[in-house]
């Protein structure tokens, strides 16, 4: 076997342009981002997957805290919102009455021909098919209403916009309330990175855009719930994990998004170390609640605190916390990007790297006591 097979390269966006504009030559940007992979460390992943994205020093980082962790799917049960679109716009079929999703858009104007998927039958589009919008932000549009979060609701950590959903559409793939049962995490399906929120009392319908993930039993025993989930999901070490594994950094790559499976290989946490730090994972809870309803701004240090805990409980030191920032200095500066590092990881190196240690010490700190 070789010691090395593989070369891997992704442009942050910063680099692309620049090549595109003959600013820098392609070999320049090549050399710039471009990583040797190891033919083994392909090989020992069940995926044989081909990391895209992070420096030798940032694989043998993530390898190290990820080591014997569960993966996402472990962790959790998981399952899809209701099958409706965003506006939450219905047809019902003329001949068996029952509710069903639109027809497509034809290619000059108009609609498609539908076919019910419950009776089959065929039929075009007019003015004597009956429609209706399933979703409002006014509870009162409906006599049977449910609490509703769709895909724009969700940002990290951030306290959701609530609509309301009429669940009285014969025909509607709804998906049994046992899914939307509280407390649970709401997942972004769109978008770079992970953006994850807690309902914690709502007991909310979703979209099939917005993944629904609860804490099993078995790791809800061992400490494991969905405000640690949630903490260590939001967190920069899980970011620099979902970059490496996806090798999507460049917000402006067309429909970049999550799936289950991408979702469900994702390392999480190896339980002894919530047992073997109790005071780390209390303050983790504490930080979770406070975000969770009241939303980062203003509770920034908070999120630090958070990452800080982690970064405790995972025995990361200033060289590893260098690694992650030089790595993260190669993302392009998304949204994402700008909630984790507001004005960019890359122009600002010393202070991240500053505000993440004094963070590990808060936390070292506080776990003395």
């Amino acid at each position: 076997m070789e010691e090395y097979g593989f070369r891997s390269c992704v442009f942050p966006i910063k680099i692309r342009r620049a090549a595109q504009a003959s600013k820098i030559s392609l070999e320049s940007a090549i050399r710039q981002c471009e990583r040797t992979v190891r033919t083994d460390e392909s090989l020992s992943d069940k995926d044989v997957s081909i990391p895209l994205f992070g420096d030798d020093d940032a694989v043998a980082l993530l390898n190290r805290i990820t080591a014997g962790a569960p993966t996402l799917n472990e962790v959790c049960d998981h399952g899809r919102g209701v099958e409706l679109n965003k506006s939450g716009y219905v047809i019902q079929c003329l001949m068996c009455q029952l509710w069903d999703a639109p027809p497509l858009k034809g290619e000059r104007g108009g609609f498609q021909n539908k076919k019910c998927t419950h009776c089959g039958a065929n039929y075009p589009i007019g003015d004597d098919v009956p429609s209706r919008v399933l979703v409002s932000k006014d509870r009162g549009s409906f006599e049977q209403s449910r609490p509703y979060l769709d895909g724009d609701s969700i940002t990290r950590y951030m306290p959701p916009l609530i609509h309301w959903i009429d669940i009285s559409a014969d025909g509607i793939n709804y998906k049994p309330d046992t899914l939307y049962r509280q407390p649970k995490l709401l997942i972004r399906q769109a978008g770079i990175g992970v953006n994850v929120i807690l309902d914690q009392n709502l007991g909310a319908y979703c979209p099939q855009s917005v993944y629904v993930y609860r804490v099993k039993p078995v790791f809800r025993e061992r400490n494991i719930d969905e405000y640690i989930l949630i903490s260590l999901l939001c967190s920069r070490l899980f970011h620099l994990q979902v970059f490496m594994s996806f090798g999507e950094i460049d917000s402006s790559r067309a429909f970049s998004k999550l799936t289950h499976t991408r979702l469900c290989r994702m390392r999480t946490i190896v339980p002894d170390l919530i047992q073997e730090h109790p005071l780390a994972v209390s303050h983790l809870h504490t930080c979770a609640e406070k975000l969770c309803s009241e939303g980062i701004t203003g509770n920034e240090h908070l999120d630090w605190d958070a990452e800080g805990c982690w970064s405790h409980i995972l025995d990361l030191t200033y060289d590893d916390i260098c690694c992650v920032i030089n790595n993260f200095a190669k993302v392009h500066h998304n949204e994402t990007m700008q909630a984790l590092f507001p004005g960019g990881a890359e122009q600002e190196r010393d202070k991240w790297t500053d505000t993440w240690m004094r963070a590990i010490e808060r936390a070292s700190e506080r776990c003395k006591c």
